[in-house]
């Protein structure tokens, strides 16, 4: 809050009070278990309050680098049962030739490296680092009280494998906004 010399960190504790870091409520680190240190509050008297992730965001985003990854989310997609004329789409503007061997070649490649016997080893087999990275971090988002905003067509691609794997992550989760990759409609549909 404010700025400069004025400026002040304050925080929100789980019952609502606002507290201001200072010398009245001074914060004290501890080490911790996994090796670093956790933060404590001073909020009254005895009272100290641990400082949780919670705390420092309530919101996060995973967003997509336009990095030719639409493919391997398409491949995911319809190893889960999507048609791949509703995933697959033109990406950078190829031509309707091009597409049919695009939509050929994934949908070979999926049945090369099926069958599949869970969710899992189909991001094993399909999946890019990026993908499968962002699957693990939306999962590892249950219980923090922290959302997600998904952008994008991969972005929601590992958010579906997420669900499939856990479908609770659909209370964490929100889309920022439709892409206009053909696929991205059918995957936000089916996360509800």
């Amino acid at each position: 809050e404010k700025r400069g010399p004025q400026q002040s960190l304050i925080f929100r504790t789980n019952v609502d009070d606002w507290v201001a870091c200072g010398e009245d409520h001074a914060l004290r680190f501890e080490p911790s278990a996994a090796g670093g240190l956790t933060p404590y509050l001073h909020v009254r008297r005895e009272l100290w309050a641990k400082v949780t992730r919670a705390l420092f965001y309530d919101l996060v985003a995973l967003g997509g680098m336009r990095i030719g990854n639409t493919s391997t989310a398409a491949a995911l997609l319809i190893a889960e049962g999507f048609p791949p004329e509703r995933i697959i789409d033109r990406g950078t503007g190829i031509d309707a030739a091009t597409l049919d061997h695009k939509r050929r070649v994934i949908t070979e490649g999926v049945r090369r490296r099926g069958p599949f016997r869970s969710d899992l080893e189909i991001l094993q087999k399909l999946g890019s680092f990026d993908i499968a990275m962002m699957t693990g971090f939306i999962l590892g988002l249950q219980g923090t009280g922290i959302a997600l905003v998904l952008d994008g067509f991969p972005v929601s691609a590992a958010a579906y494998m997420a669900f499939r794997m856990n479908p609770s992550v659909t209370e964490w989760l929100f889309a920022g906004h439709r892409s206009h990759v053909i696929g991205h409609q059918p995957v936000l549909e089916a996360l509800g």
